[in-house]
């Protein structure tokens, strides 16, 4: 049902969506020599356009126009060189660049030029920050990015000192705002440099507050945060200070785990237009990886009050694991040898949750899995959950001889290679993880390595 709800939707997109006027990008890349073609690729947070391959003409000139209907970050790329562009419908953008020295030494003209001059000028202070150069926290079970700078200050300062240098940085960020380029820049782009600024130093702090609470004997609202004014979700730091700020106000009345449908309320009354349309599908992805059941309310109500939001096809990628899988399908039943003797079906355990995992001896992360799941059967013991694991070993005796050096708990099945419930459960690698409700239907799975949110998923299920 839901992948043909899914299906619909996105031919409805495709055919009925409205684009902005064409943005032109064009301009001449001198001393190219080798390089024949250049490359634009979308934001792939929420790109709206494919990734571009634009041909070199005489003398290194270049144009392409592109059909965009909100403005969006992209990254331009010559050489194996690259540099972050601001795109807003409607723009003619013109650069002028050198290949030998790119990405420096660019001049920005033309409508949209202001934007990316002025883009230029805020790296110059805050530069950006490569994927695999950031470091990972996790606060309130979600996992948050930070630079390296804002990573050395958060373990080096204490709160007040600590403020004091994310408002130095931050004032020299507004010091853009004084630039007379500024003022002739489009309002999307003045809005996105506000939110920039205004994003940095509320993640920073709110992070910082909630990180080192306990360090630095403070309360998480220590630095007393005005709300902000819905800002432009282009900006990663006010990306990611909605999340924060979101997860966090949910807490305090839900605790460490709030519920997906708890967050998404929130984020219904205190943010409003494409901050809103941002969040709620974050806090929809979020729901899926964890697991939480109420991820289906709140998918059709998302698709509902956004029929054509750039934000589907995010949402899509970790939703459309197999969904028919999921969410109230009935599980198919299956009879597999037991180690204990024996065959095993699945329908024998109607009436109690059911968590099964394929895997095999050869597989390390399997065995990775496996090994944390033992706490997880260590702190449900006594319920009415039962743990299965079903192996897809070639070989029987070498999967007997792994589970009884290991000594892994519950109940181990046999499947081997060819079985139909691999098939029949849609199964394309391992591990490969399934939770089967007490009424015999899927459930969603947390799709993260954090032992705590299956934990609270299967107490869920186990208290219905």
């Amino acid at each position: 049902m839901f992948r043909f709800l899914i299906t619909i939707v996105f031919m409805l997109w495709g055919s009925f969506a409205v684009w902005g006027l064409p943005t032109r990008i064009e301009g001449t890349i001198k001393d190219a020599r080798q390089v024949k073609e250049i490359y634009l690729y979308p934001d792939m947070s929420f790109g709206e356009f494919d990734k571009q391959v634009i041909p070199l003409y005489q003398k290194g000139m270049f144009s392409l126009d592109l059909d965009i209907s909100y403005a969006q970050m992209a990254l331009l790329g010559v050489g194996g060189q690259y540099l972050k562009v601001y795109l807003s419908p409607g723009a003619n953008i013109y650069i002028d660049a050198d290949a030998m020295i790119f990405p420096s030494g660019i001049n920005f003209s033309g409508d949209g030029g202001e934007d990316n001059y002025l883009l230029q000028e805020y790296y110059k202070i805050n530069p950006p920050v490569r994927e695999f150069d950031k470091q990972y926290y996790r606060i309130i079970g979600h996992q948050f990015p930070f630079t390296t700078q804002l990573e050395g200050y958060m373990h080096l300062y204490h709160p007040d000192e600590y403020r004091r240098r994310l408002e130095e940085k931050k004032a020299k960020m507004e010091r853009l705002l004084d630039n007379p380029h500024f003022a002739k820049a489009t309002p999307d782009f003045q809005l996105f440099l506000q939110s920039e600024m205004d994003g940095y130093l509320h993640y920073g702090l709110l992070s910082y507050a909630l990180l080192y609470a306990k360090r630095e004997n403070i309360t998480p609202n220590y630095f007393k945060l005005e709300s902000l004014a819905s800002g432009d979700v282009n900006s990663e730091y006010y990306r990611n200070y909605l999340i924060l700020n979101n997860l966090y106000t949910a807490s305090l009345s839900e605790g460490e785990s709030p519920r997906a449908q708890t967050c998404y309320r929130l984020a219904q009354a205190l943010e409003h237009g494409r901050a809103q349309e941002y969040l709620l599908s974050e806090i929809i992805v979020d729901a899926v990886r964890k697991g939480d059941e109420e991820t289906v309310m709140l998918f059709e109500e998302f698709l509902g009050a956004y029929p054509d939001s750039p934000f589907l096809t995010k949402i899509d990628k970790v939703i459309y694991k197999d969904i028919s899988l999921f969410y109230g399908q009935q599980a198919p039943d299956f009879s597999l040898p037991s180690l204990g003797g024996g065959t095993v079906s699945l329908n024998q355990f109607k009436g109690k949750v059911v968590h099964i995992d394929f895997w095999a001896s050869w597989c390390k992360p399997c065995l990775e899995k496996l090994d944390r799941l033992e706490q997880v059967k260590n702190e449900m013991k006594n319920k009415d959950i039962v743990f299965i694991t079903i192996s897809i070993d070639g070989n029987e005796q070498v999967w007997r001889n792994s589970i009884r050096q290991r000594g892994y708990t519950g109940i181990h099945l046999y499947a081997g290679k060819s079985a139909s419930v691999i098939k029949d459960f849609k199964v394309k690698g391992v591990p490969s993880e399934f939770i089967i409700k007490k009424d015999g239907s899927f459930a969603p799975t947390p799709d993260d390595t954090d032992a705590q949110n299956l934990l609270v998923l299967l107490r869920r299920l186990e208290n219905k």
